[in-house]
């Protein structure tokens, strides 16, 4: 009878255990499905300066020309734009499949920012922390971008994974790759010395040593020899010089963005996961609930004293958040049997807080628009995007096979990344603000030589130098004014008429 009723129990508990596992690969389906469906409806979306310049920077450099745009190939570390040049000699100059690859490499920081916060906590945690990762609208937005951002962040996320695991060889070398791909592969060295530092670990400490050792002999050829940017890079950061003029923003700007970047139901788990972690830190001894606390304010304060601050340096952060943001959530679910005493009123209550976060998290995720979370964050460089994108399909449409003569501003010593990106095939001729004063010239030697009928005069503060100009054309050539936009004119030259 004893052994019957044995066999019964554990038949019924492989049964359940089988019905949980199907029950967590359901789950980790579903977030799988939303992630890329979130993701790819924003495929054919407006590219950025950044993205456009990056887009052509790659296409000049897979076909070895050498132009302003290929100029720009030893800005960041080579690993990104390696890998897309084989994508572009292998299926063409598709900015599509850049993005493609984005979200591929996104996903791969979904899966691992998976593994690390069920190998560090529990199962309910990680799925939480995958599932807030997929609806995070920072997340959901930047995963898409033509930029080494989300190859570097798969790599960053890879490498704290295999330090937590004890593999400390390959997380060095996956850290040296990451070296290689963007230099912000750096805040995964930062996150396992202030992890280790935390612990008070002096093995995990000689850990970090090696990786950062493995990490910079990789790279170091890189920096050492070939780098361009590094330092444009520090005086962005630390002086707030160059284009850095134009992303000067208050210390505790990151900190208050995050009512945009994830929300104000995932802020308040963000806050109630921070309280968790050093609760369990400091009360219980759990060393390990250190790390998403070190991670996600090591990052942002770090961030906190550049002087430039592009609201696009998050997410290397992010997984760290989706990890505090599925701890607090398990805390919440922690409180119902404090609460509720009867067993079906307490699975009730879960089951119905979990699906108002659910519910909550993903109609916001699907009402995010793509430019209303952009210009959120920065309006001017957005509505330059857009307006300037305008400009360029118009030129191009008007255009035709001609060149378009483009006078830039005062601003501007090679060409315009969002204009020459839409206008595609259509060629142009930059010219340099000072053509202003030379009409004539302009109808001699460009409009005449390279017969061109199309001007277009980026907008500058001195309005009466454009007058100016525009009087003086007159004299050679008739024209007409067809579009005025508030980022540039456009002027054809009508003596074909």
């Amino acid at each position: 009878m004893d052994e019957k009723a044995t066999a019964e129990e554990t038949d019924g508990e492989t049964s359940t255990d089988s019905s949980r596992k199907w029950l967590v690969w359901a789950a980790l389906a579903a977030i799988a499905a939303l992630f890329l469906v979130l993701r790819l409806r924003y495929i054919n979306q407006l590219l950025g300066w950044d993205e456009a310049q990056l887009a052509l920077t790659i296409k000049s450099f897979s076909a070895g020309t050498r132009d302003v745009w290929s100029s720009l190939s030893h800005i960041h570390p080579p690993l990104y734009l390696w890998l897309m040049a084989f994508l572009t000699k292998a299926f063409g100059a598709r900015v599509i499949a850049y993005k493609v690859f984005s979200i591929l490499f996104s996903f791969g920081t979904l899966v691992v920012t998976y593994a690390i916060a069920k190998r560090l906590f529990s199962q309910g945690v990680a799925l939480l922390a995958a599932f807030v990762l997929a609806v995070m609208p920072a997340a959901v937005v930047m995963d898409t971008w033509v930029k080494q951002d989300p190859m570097v962040g798969f790599l960053i996320v890879l490498t704290i994974y295999l330090f937590v695991r004890g593999s400390w060889k390959w997380a060095g070398v996956v850290f040296g790759l990451g070296m290689l791909t963007k230099e912000t592969a750096i805040f995964a060295l930062m996150a396992v010395f202030l992890f280790s530092l935390a612990c008070w670990d002096r093995e995990k400490l000689k850990q970090t040593a090696f990786i950062a050792g493995i990490g910079f002999v990789m790279s170091f050829w890189w920096y050492a020899w070939l780098a361009t940017g590094v330092g444009h890079f520090w005086s962005f950061f630390w002086s707030g010089a160059g284009d850095g003029a134009l992303f000067k923003q208050p210390v505790g700007y990151y900190f208050a963005g995050l009512t945009k970047d994830i929300g104000w139901l995932l802020l308040a788990l963000l806050a109630l996961g921070l309280v968790v972690c050093v609760y369990r830190r400091i009360r219980d001894g759990k060393k390990d609930y250190a790390l998403p606390v070190v991670w996600f304010l090591g990052v942002y304060l770090f961030l906190s004293i550049s002087v430039g601050k592009p609201y696009w340096m998050v997410p290397p952060a992010l997984p760290a958040i989706a990890m505090l943001c599925g701890i607090g959530a398990a805390g919440v679910l922690g409180l119902v049997p404090r609460l509720v005493t009867n067993p079906w009123a307490e699975r009730s209550t879960k089951s119905a807080l979990v699906a108002a976060l659910v519910v909550v998290t993903v109609f916001s995720a699907f009402s995010l628009g793509y430019l209303s979370y952009n210009r959120a964050r920065y309006k001017t460089y957005w509505d330059y995007s857009a307006g300037v994108k305008k400009d360029a399909l118009y030129l191009k449409a008007r255009a035709g096979g001609n060149p378009v003569m483009v006078i830039l501003d005062e601003k501007q010593i090679n060409r315009d990344a969002i204009l020459t990106y839409y206008l595609g095939n259509t060629k142009q001729i930059s010219l340099f603000s000072n053509i202003l004063a030379k009409p004539r010239e302009l109808v001699d030697q460009y409009a005449i030589t390279y017969n061109s009928d199309w001007i277009y005069i980026k907008t500058r503060p001195d309005v009466k130098q454009v007058d100016s100009f525009l009087a003086g054309l007159a004299d050679w050539v008739p024209y007409k004014i067809t579009r005025n936009s508030k980022w540039g004119t456009a002027v054809e030259l009508t003596w074909s008429n």
